[in-house]
């Protein structure tokens, strides 16, 4: 239902304010960018049918009476050069008012940085990324995350961190873990927290596997609590700023 809404609201907005879709009042061309492969999380294959949904909800609510809407899709691999590709096609074909996805983070930033050149708005439930949210102004500003981010994470962390008067974070991930997610989630993740965390951190790599069993008693100790998903890890010490 919440995504439904997502793109119901999307779709009056468009109608309302983009003056190409009011002299052709008929269509509406929305271009999704999303990975053909079922095992990813937003495959054509799991999206489709949401946005059929949706846009039967249009029709018979009666939204947009005099509007019929096209949602066309393309396979972006979670590919950087195929994503915008695909992008720089449905733009050159004029098939495109606004992009659906990409949800992959290296697919999806430099569609979102080319849109404001092309005054096209893009709206993702991916780009995960602390950068997103950082350069919005300068760089992504007509890009729309309506999903979980790494920004969220941070300030949930943070304010765990501050409840339990924690001084200690210790984050170990591996960087290709949890691909099927989006490529290189994991250090996504990890970046994210790096730079979103004050503090000052220390890092130890982890070359072979045995070295985990070797070196993880000294790396992390004894007496700190972890979480895992992978072989290499960042620590630090994190100071709870004053009131």
């Amino acid at each position: 239902m919440y995504v439904e809404f997502k793109l119901l609201s999307v779709i009056w907005m468009l109608a309302s304010v983009r003056g190409d879709i009011a002299e052709n009042p008929q269509v509406i061309k929305i271009a999704t960018i999303i990975p053909r492969d079922k095992s990813r999380l937003f495959s054509i294959e799991r999206v489709r049918p949401a946005l059929e949904i949706a846009n039967e909800k249009v029709r018979s609510m009666g939204l947009l009476p005099h509007h019929n809407i096209t949602v066309n899709f393309a396979d972006s691999k979670c590919s950087i050069e195929i994503g915008m590709k695909e992008a720089i096609q449905f733009y050159v074909d004029r098939e495109v008012h606004l992009f659906l996805g990409p949800c992959c983070d290296y697919a999806a930033a430099p569609i979102g940085r080319q849109i404001k050149y092309w005054d096209l708005p893009m709206i993702t439930p991916g780009a995960m990324a602390r950068d997103f949210a950082e350069m919005k102004a300068s760089m992504f500003r007509l890009m729309t995350r309506v999903g979980p981010s790494v920004n969220s994470l941070v300030l949930v962390l943070m304010a765990v961190l501050y409840e339990y008067q924690w001084s200690k974070m210790k984050v170990i991930y591996n960087p290709i873990g949890q691909n099927y997610v989006t490529i290189r989630y994991c250090h996504i993740v990890a970046d994210g927290l790096h730079y979103g965390i004050p503090g000052k951190p220390q890092y130890a790599k982890f070359e072979k596997e045995e070295e985990i069993l070797t070196r993880m008693e000294t790396e992390i100790g004894r007496e700190n609590g972890v979480s895992s998903d992978g072989i290499a890890f960042k620590k630090r010490k994190f100071e709870p700023a004053a009131n």
